[in-house]
């Protein structure tokens, strides 16, 4: 699911019982609920947090509020995918890093997500906080809300020579997943992403470490491919903070300072699926 994992203390989404619509307008997400520091945030402090990455809240648990390292405040709608790209970039942005993710952002959208989640139009921005201050140069995120309450977090991470770390997605749903098992988890994963990955769920229970002590169910394929990418694919219900779901998927290669860890979770990024 990091250096300094800057990892997105997100908000709460419109619910509406209407079902995904590929061409429902997607609109920016809300701003972010405080959330004080917590186990998971002194984690994120420590080894296997260091560095710069900045992946998105699924590294974390799958929970958009989860860490408090770096704060996201807009993860505005995507680029326009077919005709044009849009990139707002605040001063200290690397530029080159930049126009490359005008391709890469794009392409791993695409051929990541089912078609029906895909919004016709989207920007591509850095993060920064609620000050307007840039928090990692070398990560592009997009975010975008569909009319059914489900919200959509994209991001990828460049170092210095423009090779990319780490890639991630994370879906919140607006409602918690009951009974989550390795069956349920495979058939929740086909409905979202569209690539079949190899391997099995498998799930386990997990302390939230927030302030009401919530145990949550964690269910993830994690597994190294032919090229020694590490991609995880997963759901968790509920998240910290709120009662919500979450479905994600990360990749890490072999250059990303958390090449390490076992999950794209926290919860399982030291032990892993043993």
């Amino acid at each position: 699911m990091s250096k300094e994992n800057s990892i997105s203390r997100e908000t709460e989404s419109r619910q509406t019982e209407e079902a995904p619509q590929k061409s429902s307008a997607p609109s920016e997400p809300t701003s972010p609920v405080p959330f004080k520091e917590s186990a998971l945030k002194r984690l994120a402090r420590s080894r296997l947090g260091r560095g710069r990455v900045t992946m998105l809240v699924l590294l974390l648990g799958g929970a958009v509020k989860a860490i408090d390292v770096y704060d996201p405040t807009f993860f505005p709608n995507l680029l326009n995918r077919d005709k044009q790209t849009t990139l707002e970039l605040p001063p200290g942005v690397n530029v080159f890093l930049a126009q490359k993710s005008r391709q890469d952002l794009p392409v791993f959208i695409r051929n990541s997500l089912q078609s029906s989640l895909i919004p016709p139009d989207f920007t591509i921005r850095p993060i920064i906080d609620a000050k307007g201050v840039l928090r990692d140069p070398n990560r592009f995120t997009s975010s975008w809300n569909l009319s059914s309450g489900i919200i959509i977090h994209t991001s990828l991470r460049y170092n210095e020579e423009g090779q990319i770390e780490d890639k991630d997605i994370l879906i919140i749903l607006p409602q918690t997943l009951e009974d989550l098992t390795v069956t349920s988890s495979t058939t929740i994963d086909s409905q979202y992403f569209s690539q079949k990955t190899s391997g099995s769920f498998k799930c386990a229970t997990v302390d939230l470490k927030d302030r009401a002590s919530t145990n949550a169910t964690l269910c993830e394929n994690f597994q190294v491919d032919t090229q020694q990418v590490k991609r995880g694919v997963g759901v968790m219900s509920p998240i910290p903070g709120a009662a919500k779901s979450s479905v994600f998927l990360c990749e890490l290669y072999p250059n990303s300072p958390i090449y390490s860890w076992k999950s794209c979770s926290i919860y399982k990024a030291e032990t892993g699926w043993q």
